[in-house]
Parts: structure tokens; sequence; C-alpha cells
């Protein structure tokens, strides 16, 4: 599967520039609202969806806490011929269950700028309002995006998934598929993998663990101790140590040492003088009391 992204490259800070108010401002028009680019800034912050970043209220965010997040509770749905009349926030979204971000600086510096601004700023108002104070529609943010890249063919494309899928690629392959899927909101981690993250067109850097393989410094060591010439090392905590620590608790073996169950214990047997155990696997066995033979056996 194909993702489009703004990955890999400095896209995302190109399109940053490009839906400033300064760029799409037509000549003898008067200056846009800040709401484009700053809904562009929310998403690269956070990966929100559409409806998310418009749905959300002042009284969703906490930007004085030593830990600055927003809560994510709710979605603005747009009109659906007869089935939605009116545009309206709705109180859930689309995994049902809300979750908490934090938030980088630079989206607290954004919004306590928009707050400064005045407006709409009461609890419930939105953060991203009409001049009136009621919802935008996702589609207006759509449209405006569409424009604003439509003179740059590398930018052309690009909707408001792409920059989520962009922000779930960065997260996942920086830290991890669990933290790309609670940072999405997903509740299924394989929606993340197949349609929210971009493979590497390069591997990541492994020389640190690869290199474990060569030199003397290495604390690779041969498993068994048959194909090793001299001492055997026994690791702590490592199975050929908790094999040792439950033959040392045997009492002394009456069979031959052939008769042991595993190539690792007999060899253990053959090539090591003296083991000290370890507390974690030991084990104390009581002796067994021979078995008594009957003649009808």
């Amino acid at each position: 599967m194909h993702i489009t992204l703004l990955y890999f490259k400095d896209c995302p800070l190109e399109l940053r520039g490009v839906v400033r108010r300064e760029t799409v401002r037509s000549t003898g028009r008067r200056m846009p609202k800040r709401d484009l680019e700053e809904w562009v800034d929310v998403v690269l912050a956070t990966g929100y969806r559409n409806g998310e970043v418009l749905a959300l209220r002042w009284l969703d965010l906490d930007l004085v806490s030593p830990t600055p997040t927003a809560h994510v509770c709710g979605t603005v749905v747009e009109p659906r011929g007869d089935y939605v009349k009116h545009i309206h926030r709705q109180g859930e979204t689309k995994s049902i269950s809300g979750r908490t971000l934090i938030l980088p600086q630079h989206l607290v510096d954004l919004f306590a700028a928009r707050a400064m601004r005045g407006g709409h700023t009461r609890p419930e108002d939105p953060v991203v309002a009409t001049a009136k104070g009621n919802w935008v529609s996702p589609s207006t943010i759509r449209a405006r995006l569409r424009r604003a890249v439509a003179a740059r063919p590398d930018l052309q494309g690009t909707s408001p998934h792409t920059l989520r899928r962009t922000v779930g690629t960065l997260v996942a392959h920086e830290r991890g598929l669990d933290a790309a899927r609670d940072q999405l909101g997903h509740s299924d981690p394989s929606v993340t993998f197949q349609h929210y993250v971009a493979r590497r067109t390069v591997a990541p850097d492994l020389r640190d663990i690869l290199d474990a393989f060569f030199g003397n410094n290495s604390n690779l060591r041969i498993a068994d101790p048959t194909n090793q010439v001299g001492a055997t090392r026994v690791v702590p905590r490592s199975r050929l140590e908790a094999s040792l620590a439950d033959l040392v608790n045997q009492p002394a073996p009456t069979a031959p040492i052939a008769r042991f169950s595993t190539a690792l214990q007999r060899a253990a047997l053959r090539r090591t003088p003296a083991v000290k155990s370890h507390p974690a696997h030991t084990h104390e066995r009581a002796a067994r009391p021979p078995r008594t033979i009957h003649p009808s056996e």
C-alpha cells in the first residue's frame, strides 16, 4: 500500500511556509485569518484528525500545568443530505474513547497567543471558530489547504490525512508502533501499521547492536559448550547456569553421564569441574528413597 507522506524530507517545513497567511494572501484582498497555518501546526504537533482539531474547546486545554495537555473527546460533523441537517460537535471521536495528549511547547505558545488575540474564548467556545463563534467545517479546511498547495507540484495531493500519516510515521520510527497507536488514537495497532506508517527507505542504524558479533569486546558466547575450546563460561541467570544448579543440588547420579536428558547437561558434567549455583536458580530437593522392587514386578 502506498502512503502519501511529507516525511523523510523538509516538506513539513515547506508546507508551513506555504500556508502562512502572508503567502496565501491574494493581491488586493485583505489579510486572511491565521486559521489554516495554525491548524497545520496543531495537526503536525498532535496527529489529530481534521474534525478533532476543529472540535477542540478551550475547556479541553490545560496550558498552565507543568505538563500541558489537550483532551480529545469529540469531532465536528458536517451536514450530510437528510442524515445530518446542521454542522455540530459530536461528543465522541471516531475511535469512541477520548484521549489526552501532551502538547509540545510550540503548541502551548500558539494556543496562548490565540487566546490573547481575543474573540470567542469562553470555556465552551471552539478554539478554531468562525467570526460568529460557530464550528468551522472540515470541508472548509480541506478546500483552503488544496488552494494553498495548488501552485506547488511537490505538495499537491496534501490532505489532512497526509499530515496525520506523517506524524504516525515519524512517531513509529522514533518511538515505536505502540506510541504511534496511542498518539493517533487507534484501538487496533494493525490499523496504525497498515494505513498510517510508511516503511523506511533506509534501515535504522543498528551498528551498535550488530558489532557485538565481532571483536574481543563481544558479550556473545557459544551457547553449546561442546563446541567450545577451553573452560566453559557460565553467565549468571543463563540456561547453562540453571541446568548446572539443578545438577549440583541433585543427589550424586548413579547412572552414567550418557543417561542425562540433554546434551547441555552431559557436556556440563564432562567439562565443568565445579560450579557455584545462583540463588535465583537454586532448588532444594529432598533425596528420593530407594525404590523397593517386589518379586512380582
